[in-house]
């Protein structure tokens, strides 16, 4: 069985399993200070909370995206981004309670959550993390900036839709292959009363 193999095993080790070569001697998988370093290397944007909802980490790609939009997070929370670790997660909700009901639901993680301020779009993946007794010692999310991407979509959207509600006939086809690729509402049928 090779490392990839070993998450569909018996094996409890959690998510590091997947990554632990059978004899699981890697050091930097055992040392705190590794696991620590895999975190501050990674480029996603990483935040983590304490069980008791505080914000206890924020990784350096983390630090580096909340710099881009630190405007609209003082904005929207009034909290600036040296702020952030330290203090409650709850400071970023409206409905604190129910936050806290969904992360204390072990059926409900991980979870998916896509939030707006401003003109900021955030996209969170969240999740529980457990001791090795699988008591819930805090909680991890990855999360990214989506505003551009969204921007684009709704644009494209919009396109989109102009071009299905055009009342002119519009045909695209491939420019090298002339197969069609798009017939608009109208020119179907526009071509539904010529066909014969």
């Amino acid at each position: 069985m090779n490392a990839f193999n070993s998450a569909t095993s018996t094996n409890k080790s959690g998510i590091f399993g997947l990554f632990r070569s059978d004899n699981g001697r890697s050091a930097l998988l055992k040392s705190s200070a590794g696991l620590l370093s895999c975190l501050e290397n990674v480029q996603a944007n990483v935040l983590m909370a304490d069980e008791n909802f505080n914000l206890i980490y924020a990784n350096p790609s983390a630090v580096k995206t909340l710099e881009t939009i630190k405007e609209q997070v003082y904005e929207a929370f009034g909290v600036s981004i040296n702020e952030i670790v330290g203090g409650s997660i709850h400071r970023f909700h409206k409905d604190p309670q129910r936050i806290e009901r969904l992360l204390r639901n072990p059926s409900a993680l991980p979870h998916t959550a896509e939030f707006s301020f401003g003109d900021v779009t955030l996209a969170a993946n969240i999740n529980s993390i457990s001791d090795s007794g699988g008591k819930v010692s805090g909680y991890v999310v990855n999360w990214e900036d989506v505003s551009k991407i969204n921007t684009t979509k709704r644009a494209m959207d919009r396109v989109n839709s102009m071009m299905e509600n055009a009342p002119v006939n519009v045909i695209y086809a491939d420019k090298d292959s002339f197969e069609i690729t798009y017939i608009n509402p109208a020119s179907v049928k526009t071509l539904k009363t010529i066909e014969q």
